[in-house]
């Protein structure tokens, strides 16, 4: 999905609730309950896909400062309380409130797995079911999301476990950090100690807001600094998003020092901060850099209810916070958050398509049912039975739970859940059709969407006066496997140079479709003065965009497919210019759907897996390869779409080989097969710059 999830956090945990301050606690419970409640609705209504919530996603940002806020309450109460804090205790109920939940969805996140996604993601997914068990799964998305590789993995079911995963850190290095503050106080001794184990409330909460202001003004600082960069990762990072919760932390600390406010002032402050959090939802979009600036809105909003609130002065955003519907709505809000995610998967599964706004409203309002079950006959007996309140049978319930969420993630990624008979002697197999990549990639030779640097890797003979380039963007890099075993046998020295979605163009590509592509002008800088330096005899490069602006300044309008044209004519040019052979590989078809799914769904009829290698959906960027080559003379043009769609239709199996792997990717094992006619295009243009190399 576009964005990453909200969640919604705790339901009534008497002892989070407890620790909230003021002189209406009850009411005040319910005003907290109520904001879970606005944001697991804004959650809702952007996944089930109604576009007036297009900034539904903010919910995880309302959540974010809520749990920051109430864990620092309860930490601070149990401070003031005893004079220490048991971390064994805190983790221990943290555990024992969060986990039963968690490990009765992660049981149906793999039975979504096995009977509704993909045959061939299950053991992508069973390995995300294991990150969400012991809650790093944010760090798994992270790397995904910049991973090129990951092209075509579709919506894990337990994807929205990642800020889970965010809190759930927070909740580890928060309590060490109070604790650490206490030894120090104690340490120092004087004005702050009162007595050996005891340390004075006011040195405690001075002592927090130096460190989570630090701490939390480090994070929101990095989020900043890297918000609208083409890095998709820093969106799951608990880096960027420690701040938001130190948000919620400052109100706790900071609590007893605010000045009582007015009911006036408590109403102005009150509505301010939920009309931030709802014009956020409405206003904002998944094209909004996100975390960044624009994230104070709904954050600090979030800060403000919570402040409105402390006084204990009855306003009219209390009164509506406290309604009893949202008061309910809230209390589930976590074991709502947990269970609507796998049901739209397991929805989406089930149809076999994109779920249809109103279809999306009536799998969340059906995943309510086993929230609610859940919540009243698992977490609740748990949280509440005197039989586990102990700490051996905390741990045992820890130890079953983790368990269910391993052997969860084991099963949904068993072979047997993927593997038939059918595809024996395809190679290679649907499950293993994303593995099969050029070995550039575990060399790193191709660089994410965020970097700008050019990295080169060499084959074949690198001590040739031969030198032959392959730059541009993953769909050049494919070709590597071929292109090597060439250079090998012709004594070519071959020098990759190629980064993720970049083509070699010397324009301004979209990013996503969605914005301009700002790295991949500044690689296309770099690389150019890496061609000019080498001063090859000869430059392969291949690409998938096919578009580019027409304006390097702002407002830079539509992308269009006439510029990317120009733009890649200029560049050609240069490079004729500078008496290098140009040759453009054409780009190959690309498939209607992921090849490697429809193989491993339909063995038994895998016709039905081939497809026309022209569609009017997308022009194909080899018709403006074609009409630049033919506008700088010289550029010479290898098209082996003959060979990949033979008879005007592509085959998603040629010769027991399976063609594609991610989306317009081809398998590398299928490139080895392409070897000849790429010999038989590539050696007499080589030969035609006089170069001096082997004969072969």
């Amino acid at each position: 999905m576009g964005r990453g999830p909200a969640r919604g956090r705790r339901g009534r945990d008497p002892s989070t609730l407890k620790a909230v301050p003021g002189p209406r606690s009850t009411a005040f419970r319910a005003d907290i309950e109520g904001l879970r409640a606005v944001a697991i609705v804004t959650v809702l209504a952007f996944h089930s896909g109604l576009t007036y919530a297009s900034g539904g996603f903010v919910g995880v940002d309302v959540f974010f400062v809520l749990s920051g806020y109430l864990i620092t309450s309860l930490l601070l109460r149990e401070i003031d309380l005893t004079g220490r804090l048991s971390l064994r205790r805190f983790y221990l109920r943290r555990a024992r409130r969060l986990l039963p939940a968690t490990a009765v969805v992660l049981v149906f996140s793999a039975v979504v797995v096995v009977l509704w996604t993909p045959t061939t993601q299950g053991r992508v997914f069973g390995l995300d079911i294991l990150a969400a068990t012991f809650y790093v799964i944010n760090w798994r998305l992270a790397d995904r999301s910049v991973d090129y590789l990951a092209e075509g993995v579709g919506a894990s079911p337990v994807q929205h476990f990642w800020s889970l995963a965010v809190e759930e850190q927070f909740y580890i290095v928060w309590p060490l950090l109070v604790v650490l503050s206490l030894v120090l106080l104690r340490a120092r001794g004087g004005a702050g100690a009162l007595g050996r184990s005891r340390v004075s409330p006011t040195a405690v909460r001075t002592t927090l807001a130096v460190v989570v202001v630090g701490v939390g003004g480090a994070s929101l600082v990095w989020c900043v600094a890297t918000s609208g960069q083409t890095d998709p990762s820093t969106y799951f990072t608990t880096t960027t998003r420690l701040w938001e919760l130190a948000v919620g932390a400052t109100v706790a600390v900071l609590a007893s020092r605010l000045p009582a406010l007015s009911a006036r002032a408590a109403s102005v402050l009150g509505w301010s901060g939920l009309l931030a959090i709802c014009a956020a939802a409405l206003l904002f979009s998944t094209s909004t850099p996100w975390p960044g600036p624009a994230t104070l809105v709904p954050t600090l909003g979030t800060a403000a209810v919570v402040v409105s609130g402390l006084g204990g002065r009855e306003h009219s955003v209390s009164r509506l916070l406290s309604a009893r519907v949202l008061v309910w709505l809230g209390g589930l809000s976590y074991s709502i958050y947990l269970w609507h995610w796998p049901v739209l998967v397991a929805a989406e599964g089930m149809l076999g398509r994109t779920l249809h706004p109103v279809e999306g409203i009536v799998a969340v309002l059906v995943s309510i049912v086993p929230a609610w079950a859940t919540h009243r006959f698992v977490e609740n007996p748990i949280r509440f039975s005197s039989r586990f309140s102990g700490d051996r049978a905390a741990r045992r319930v820890v130890a079953v739970c983790v368990a269910a969420g391993v052997l969860a993630g084991v099963a949904a990624s068993s072979p047997w859940a993927r593997t038939t008979d059918a595809l024996d002697g395809i190679t290679p197999l649907p499950a293993d059709a994303t593995a099969d990549v050029p070995e550039s990639y575990a060399q790193g030779c191709q660089v994410d969407a965020a970097s700008v640097e050019v990295v080169t890797c060499d084959y074949g003979d690198v001590t040739s006066d031969v030198v032959v380039v392959l730059a541009g963007d993953s769909k050049a890099l494919q070709w590597q496997p071929a292109l090597a075993e060439l250079a090998v046998e012709w004594s070519w020295h071959l020098v990759t140079m190629t980064k993720s979605g970049c083509a070699l163009s010397g324009g301004i590509q979209p990013f996503n479709d969605e914005e301009p592509y700002l790295a991949c002008v500044r690689w296309n800088d770099a690389a150019l003065e890496q061609v000019a330096a080498l001063s090859p005899d000869v430059v392969i490069t291949s690409q998938y965009a096919n578009t580019a602006y027409a304006l390097e300044t702002s407002p830079l309008g539509s992308a269009t497919g006439a510029q990317m044209q120009d733009d890649l004519t200029r560049l050609w040019g240069g490079l004729t210019a500078q008496g290098i052979q140009v040759v453009a590989l054409l780009d190959t078809p690309t498939p209607p759907f992921e090849v490697y799914e429809c193989v491993a769904e339909h063995p038994d009829a895998l016709s039905r897996c081939s497809f026309d290698p022209v569609l009017p959906e997308r022009e194909n960027a080899s018709v403006l390869q074609r009409a630049a080559a033919a506008a700088v003379p010289g550029v010479e043009v290898a098209d082996l779409t003959p060979w990949i769609c033979p008879e005007g239709w592509c085959p998603a199996v040629l010769g027991d080989v399976l063609t594609y792997r991610q989306g317009s990717h081809l398998t590398k094992t299928f490139v080895e097969t392409l070897v000849p006619p790429l010999r038989d295009v590539l050696v007499p243009v080589v030969a035609a710059t006089g170069a001096v190399g082997a004969d072969g």
